[in-house]
């Protein structure tokens, strides 16, 4: 569909927009830029137009032609984004809704599949046609015509979608609308503009226009992409700007409408330049062999890159069928006066990748967290997106929450590794006793504990049952609150019992555990509370019962090496006591040697 579908808007808005911007300035005379007065100037497109004849008296299509180029132009054409903004503001003005125009758009007399502008021999974009408009044969519509629509419907004035270009026979007559180019001024006369360093930008009609130095039209002056201005950085205490008579800011230029330009202030802009120093000592580039001999220069220029080789099981960032990066001198998007490594946190190779883990594991396990092998980064539930990378070892559960594997694991380990004889691709390996080809139809049930680990089914139950004095009976108490009465031969013939459950052995009569009643709880890790059950004792007068449980309490006994440890601490303490002895004798000498010498002197002083 033609971009004519929201022309008409951008149209009336540009041209308030362009009024209020240009009213400081000379306006623009059509006349001159377009050498006669019943052109109409339009200044984006830098083209002139003239509707000749009146929309009631359309003509056939060589008559509009000849018509067009006795005035000095052509047909009308579309091949610009700025020009079918221009053209259909053009016609809003001279033509009514629904009105066609002929179009320079022929088909091409060397392929009759191709469609050209006959006043340029250039190829028609198929985005200029209308819905339909471009037959697949010319079959006698070798002309064309362009529609210019108004949706009545809209408020807002939108292009109708049946708006654009559309085959035609050459022998249909409709309206002549001609263009021309008008005259523009030379970019040269700007002082202190460097066309190797700075572009002239405009926006107009939501299009960014480059180095259009057509009459009427505003104009920035920019850095090119890699040079930048002092007054560009962050830090910049920039004075507040001075216009110049015609009202333009530094770095504004107008093309008058004598063909010179009014412009302010320019300043000089100055080329990026990255430090290769610090990427061998502040910034280490990862996941590359060492590159410290490939940084051949101190400083990289804007765009300039040198390659790196990646570790085995990284690739290239950019294609992944390659084993070397490259980083290059960029600039950097905060700091406009600095430069930056490309990419900014220089990860130019990438781990290999695996294919998705639901690919290698059953539809009742999921992924859970990994670990990278190399450098022990860990990723969590809501990091899965990190997780099918080389080298990473990847940790698989069972979705439902209180469920395990079938084989009673909780936990299943997965290595994402270099497929055999590859470098630029991964797949997944079993891990640390994970069978992968077993792991795709592994299913998930509930926890439960082994009802072999109570009484071994090949063991003699009702033997070891009598040798515990435990009672015939044995309470199951489930985890859903339902209570079973079993044989405590019994306990062991189903296989497993659920989560939760608890097992009560009784003591017989006159006897008990001394540590409370024997019994089992399954736990949430599949294993028992306990591996062994305590065997029920007899009482007797002999023991010493304490408190209300009626525990087993032995009676008090000295440990056997109790004599030996008491004879060492003795020790220990005598000789601690003679040490301190010793220390104050020879202070004690020391002290009556000075007092002693203390009475010489006073005698000495006494006599003298």
């Amino acid at each position: 569909m033609l971009l004519l579908l929201y022309h008409l808007t951008a149209a009336l808005l540009w041209l308030m927009d362009f009024q209020s911007s240009a009213n400081a300035m000379p306006p623009v005379n059509g006349a001159t830029v377009c050498s006669g007065s019943e052109w109409t100037y339009m200044p984006v497109s830098g083209k002139c137009y003239q509707r000749l004849g009146s929309v009631y008296a359309p003509v056939g299509r060589e008559t509009a032609r000849q018509r067009c180029a006795t005035a000095g132009g052509s047909l009308a054409r579309v091949d610009g984004d700025a020009n079918v903004f221009d053209l259909s503001a053009y016609c809003m003005a001279v033509l009514f809704t629904g009105a066609s125009i002929w179009a320079d758009a022929v088909v091409s007399p060397k392929n009759d599949s191709e469609w050209i502008w006959q006043a340029t021999s250039a190829s028609v974009d198929s985005k200029f046609w209308s819905p339909g408009g471009l037959p697949a044969s010319p079959a006698g519509r070798n002309c064309s015509r362009l529609i210019i629509d108004v949706s009545v419907a809209s408020a807002s004035g939108y292009w109708a979608p049946s708006s654009g270009l559309r085959a035609e026979s050459c022998t249909n007559n409709f309206t002549v609308v001609c263009e021309k180019p008008a005259s523009t001024c030379s970019v040269s006369q700007i002082r202190g503009l460097n066309p190797l360093t700075m572009v002239m930008s405009n926006i107009s009609y939501g299009l960014h226009l480059e180095n259009v130095p057509h009459h009427g039209l505003l104009s920035d002056i920019r850095c090119r992409p890699g040079f930048y201005r002092n007054s560009d950085s962050p830090l910049a205490k920039t004075p507040a700007a001075t216009p110049t008579p015609e009202g333009l800011l530094p770095h504004q230029a107008f093309c008058l409408a004598n063909g010179t330009f009014a412009y302010g202030s320019i300043e000089p802009c100055y080329p990026i330049r990255c430090n290769a120093t610090i990427l061998k000592s502040d910034m280490r580039i990862p996941h590359v062999m060492p590159y410290a001999d490939t940084l051949v220069h101190e400083f990289y220029n804007y765009t300039h890159q040198f390659s790196v080789n990646c570790k085995k099981g990284y690739v290239s960032y950019k294609n992944s069928s390659v084993i070397t990066g490259e980083i290059a001198c960029d600039q950097s998007f905060r700091d406009p006066t600095q430069g930056e490594w490309s990419p900014p946190d220089l990860n130019t190779c990438t781990a290999v990748k695996c294919d998705d883990i639901s690919t290698v594991i059953s539809s009742q396990a999921a992924p859970y967290k990994a670990e990278n092998r190399d450098d022990q980064k860990s990723y969590g539930e809501f990091q899965q997106s990190s997780f099918p990378f080389y080298p990473n070892l990847v940790s698989v559960k069972c979705r439902q929450i209180g469920y395990f594997f079938e084989d009673r694991q909780f936990e299943k380990l997965l290595r994402c590794g270099l497929a055999n004889g590859s470098l630029i691709k991964a797949q997944w390996y079993g891990a640390q006793g994970t069978d992968l080809q077993r792991l795709k139809t592994l299913q998930c049930t509930p926890v439960s504990c082994l009802s072999d680990r109570i009484i071994r089914r090949t063991a003699d139950a009702a033997a070891i049952v009598k040798n515990a004095q435990y009672k015939a009976k044995t309470t199951v108490k489930y985890g859903n609150g339902t209570v079973a009465i079993v044989p405590a031969i019994e306990v062991n013939l189903p296989e497993t019992y659920p989560y939760a459950t608890e097992i009560s052995f009784t003591c017989e009569n006159g006897t008990e555990t001394g540590v409370g009643e024997p019994a089992l709880f399954c736990k949430a890790d599949g294993q028992w509370n306990t591996s062994d059950l305590p065997e029920c004792i007899k009482k007797s007068e002999a023991l010493q019962l304490q408190g209300n449980q009626k525990h087993y309490v032995p009676p008090a006994k000295e440990a056997g090496n109790a004599g030996s440890v008491g004879a060492v601490v003795i020790m220990i303490v005598v000789v601690f006591c003679v040490l301190v002895v010793i220390l104050d004798l020879s202070t004690l000498s020391r002290d009556i040697n000075l007092l002693k010498t203390n009475l010489r002197r006073l005698r000495h002083f006494k006599r003298h």
